[in-house]
């Protein structure tokens, strides 16, 4: 079983280039939260976010739908109070060097979340960054 190997990792990484459907946005943000919870250690993971602007009928206007979407349900991952886990994201910046061909747009940003275990409900395990 998948999880069951992952549990005894300091570390898991995922590189997800894509959240322009706010379904899948839904899907990830929940395997990520199932998954964190079984491992044993602390968990990074970073991952990328394109901002798309689309000009919409419903508010006439040019927005980002899909990236509203994802920080919102970023948000409420950050916000779990359920006494055992606690996440924390930051961005990082995109000033390292550039060693695969693609194009770095400005609204490229890619994000570090840390999940760490609550131990005994109130201090949690120290993340292994």
């Amino acid at each position: 079983m998948l999880l069951g190997s992952l549990e005894n990792l300091h570390y898991s990484i995922f590189y997800i280039a894509v959240f322009y459907d706010d379904d899948l946005t839904d899907a990830f943000f929940k395997t990520l939260s199932r998954i964190t919870r079984n491992l044993r250690n602390s968990c990074t993971v970073y991952f990328s976010m394109e901002k798309r602007f689309n000009f919409t009928l419903r508010q006439m206007d040019v927005v980002c739908e899909a990236y509203n979407h994802f920080r919102s349900t970023l948000e409420e991952l950050l916000k779990t109070s359920d006494g055992e886990m606690r996440y924390r994201v930051q961005p990082v910046e995109l000033s390292f060097p550039q060693h695969i061909v693609y194009e770095r747009v400005p609204q490229l940003e890619l994000w570090k979340l840390s999940a760490q275990k609550i131990l005994d409900g109130s201090h949690p395990q120290p993340p292994r960054d």
